[in-house]
């Protein structure tokens, strides 16, 4: 899954919706999910299609725990989809596909080499 940056969605509405999702997927994996695989798990980004019936959840945490976050995650997406539809004012709650966020690693990486690249120097 690669993460959509809204160049297909000239909408600012799109974008709104997003941010509301990712707001409250965090709030309620703080608040109401208490699985320990999914405690020190990061929403960095949600993108929800057009019709708001599937949103891809990308998410943060240590490059170790990633396969045991993802497992918590799924096996209670039916309590934070169950929360979001009791939260939001839209026709239905979207499905929720969660997915590692590859920009966090892809950062890491060009920070190591640029510290590598200065200490070259």
């Amino acid at each position: 899954m690669t993460r959509n940056t809204h160049q297909n969605h000239p909408k600012q509405g799109i974008r709104k919706s997003d941010e509301q999702l990712r707001e409250l997927l965090a709030l309620i994996l703080m608040k109401e999910i208490n699985d320990p695989r999914v405690e020190f798990v990061t929403i960095t980004g949600v993108d929800l299609n057009s019709d708001r019936t599937l949103a891809d959840v990308y998410v943060s945490t240590e490059k170790e725990r990633y396969e045991e976050a993802l497992a918590g995650l799924r096996s209670a997406k039916g309590r934070i989809r169950s929360v979001v539809a009791k939260s939001i004012d839209w026709r239905e709650a979207p499905d929720l596909r969660f997915a590692i966020d590859p920009s966090i690693d892809e950062g890491e990486r060009i920070d190591r080499a640029i510290l590598a690249e200065n200490a070259n120097k």
